[in-house]
């Protein structure tokens, strides 16, 4: 072993003196070999000598191998080296590169006999027995092992991360393809959205709404919105052009609507309005219409401009009574709108507002209100009659413009007052009748109480606002009381406000006429509907199941938002299913009929690759 090892070191020593150098270190380690070689017995006999030395000898072995390391890069540069010098000089004369070659040999030779030399005259320095060498050799293999081991867990260990980022890779795939989603990312600080390949676009998060990206990209393949608890408002433009949307799920959480959210949303039938929202901005609703109903939710104090323009199919709409303004083309082209209240608060109603509400048949001006403008009831063909309050000073031209069947106005002052009001000349021309103060206070009885509801259902615990029209506007016996038919179900207070009890039938009744005309309102009361989630795994492995919550409470005719997402260790999840193998697919989007409980389905991970995530999906989709 010993020879081969000298073998080695003058070989590099060889290989070394190409370039013209020779290493001392490389002199040291074959003159400590050459010394161990030639007195054997000499160490025998010094073997108290051997053991204090030791582990200097121990340490000039490691840097002999550090030193071997460092003369392999060596020979490896010099070897490029002598290379590219030979193919320099066969370029330029072939004969003298033979003759460089041989004085290169000769030159060779030289250093070695040189290193030998040196070998010889150093050899006291060397090492002075073989039990040392042998030793040291030892422990530098030992060193060597341990190294190997060393950068063996570190390659293992970088082998793992690969590993587990391959997997977390893998997972994400294998999410996104479950849940076939088409595209998601940010709409806010802390808010992000995901669009989903059956139209459902999904909200979640926390904060402020600032931005709509999918509208870029994606109107038309939205059909379904779900806006997660949390969010706190609907941006503007938010839901603008989204023709196909058919339906939206709005939280509690939301304070205010932008302006233009729902814009053209022309497949819009419905909405409901969380009574947390205080503000709704202008053209919010433009141009829905399909929308059929809506209510306004009590905290709004605002009707802005445009906000129900274009609704050709809204029948009916509660106004809030905290409202005292309404906007310019408002309820521009409502055209289904056959009634309206108007709350007292009200002391502006901007131009155009109602014009061309062309089933509006009646309808009363609260007493606040001083300025009727310009157009504001313009080509309402079918009004035939209005209540003008006494504190109007100004009617604006076209105000009454081809209202064809207006036979009747009420005006609570006298004909003087009514000859003072600027613009009073506009209707004096129409062929319908003036009635003033003294025709008013006449006695007027009711003829008719019209209800914006005959019947209703409500989940226990919520609210519902009914309102009463009295014919004639001005029936000096139009005062509506309001009664309930069975107040445990339901109750109303004086107001018309319905709030439901516990699950049952009752009739809601609205009186005037001195009690002799009335007004139903049959109102159903059901309980939320519940639903269970079920983690589908025998009860050993139940417990390696995260899942919270495990059930939630839905209102009937509500999407059911967003379910919770379960963790099992080596499986992935692949949705809420109707059955426990096989069934229908449950999303935030589904409307349940009634209570259920919904299953989780798994598949193990080890088993599942891309192709089997893609067969997947499509199986249980």
């Amino acid at each position: 072993m010993k020879k081969n090892v000298i073998a080695v070191m003058l070989s590099l020593v060889m290989a070394v003196g190409s370039v013209g150098t020779v290493p001392v270190f490389a002199a040291e380690a074959a003159t400590a070999w050459e010394a161990a070689e030639a007195e054997p017995e000499e160490a025998e006999v010094e073997e108290t000598e051997i053991e204090s030395e030791e582990t200097e000898n121990s340490e000039i072995e490691a840097v002999a191998g550090q030193n071997e390391e460092s003369a392999e890069e060596i020979q490896e540069i010099s070897e490029e080296e002598v290379q590219e010098q030979e193919e320099e000089t066969s370029l330029e004369n072939e004969a003298p590169a033979e003759e460089d070659i041989g004085n290169e040999e000769a030159s060779q030779e030289e250093e070695i006999e040189e290193a030998e030399e040196s070998v010889e005259t150093e050899e006291g320095d060397s090492l002075e027995d073989e039990t040392p060498a042998e030793e040291g050799s030892e422990t530098t293999q030992e060193e060597c092992e341990q190294q190997i081991d060393e950068n063996t867990a570190v390659v293992e260990e970088e082998k793992s991360a690969l590993i587990d980022a391959a997997d977390e890779q893998e997972e994400s795939v294998s999410s996104d393809a479950a849940r076939n989603v088409v595209e998601s990312g940010t709409c806010g600080d802390n808010l992000t959205w995901t669009l989903d390949g059956e139209g459902t676009l999904i909200i979640s998060g926390t904060g402020e709404m600032s931005s709509s990206p999918w509208r870029n990209s994606y109107s038309s393949d939205i059909t379904q919105a779900v806006i997660e608890n949390g969010v706190k408002n609907i941006g503007n433009d938010a839901f603008a052009l989204c023709n196909d949307l058919t339906s939206i799920s709005i939280p509690d959480s939301v304070t205010s609507i932008g302006y233009n959210a729902f814009a053209q949303c022309k497949d819009l039938t419905s909405i409901s309005i969380p009574d947390s929202v205080t503000r709704i901005g202008y053209a919010a609703f433009d141009g829905c219409s399909s929308l059929t109903s809506i209510t306004i939710p009590d905290k709004v104090t605002d009707i802005e401009e445009d906000t129900f323009s274009g609704c050709c199919s809204l029948e009916n709409i509660t106004i809030p009574d905290r409202v005292t303004y309404i906007g310019g083309y408002a309820f521009f082209e409502c055209s289904s709108l056959k009634s309206i209240t108007i709350p007292d608060r009200v002391t502006y109603v901007g131009r155009r507002a109602f014009a061309d509400c062309s089933s509006l048949e009646s309808i009363t001006l609260p007493d606040g209100v001083t300025l009727i403008e310009e157009g504001t009831f313009k080509n309402c063909d079918n009004l035939k009659s209005i209540k003008i309050p006494n504190g109007v000073k100004k009617i604006g031209e076209d105000a009454f413009y081809r209202c064809s069947s207006l036979t009747d106005i009420y005006y609570a002052g006298t004909k003087a007052e009514w000859d003072a009001i600027e613009g009073s000349e506009f209707i004096d021309d129409m062929d319908c009748v003036l009635h003033t103060k003294v025709e008013v206070y006449d006695d007027v009885h009711a003829e008719k109480i019209t209800l914006n509801k005959t019947s209703a259902t409500i989940v226990k615990g919520k609210t519902l606002q009914l309102k009463a029209a009295v014919t004639p506007a001005d029936a000096t016996d139009g005062k509506v009381t309001w009664k309930s038919g069975n107040t445990k179900v339901a109750t109303v207070n004086s107001a018309g406000k319905v709030t439901a009890v516990s699950a049952g039938t009752a009739t809601i009744t609205a009186v005037t006429g001195n009690g002799s005309i009335k007004a139903d309102c049959t109102v159903k009361v059901v309980n939320p509907y519940t639903v269970k989630f079920d983690k589908n795994v025998d009860k050993i492995n139940a417990k390696k199941v995260t899942l919270s919550p495990s059930s939630k409470s839905v209102n009937p005719g509500s999407t059911m938002g967003t379910p919770p997402t379960p963790e099992y260790s080596g499986y992935y999840f692949l949705g809420w299913y109707t059955s426990r193998t096989t069934g229908t697919k449950v999303t935030a989007s589904t409307k349940p009929s009634k209570s259920m409980t919904v299953y989780a389905h798994w598949v193990k991970r080890q088993s599942l690759k891309k192709a089997a995530v893609t067969v997947a999906s499509c199986t249980y989709n």
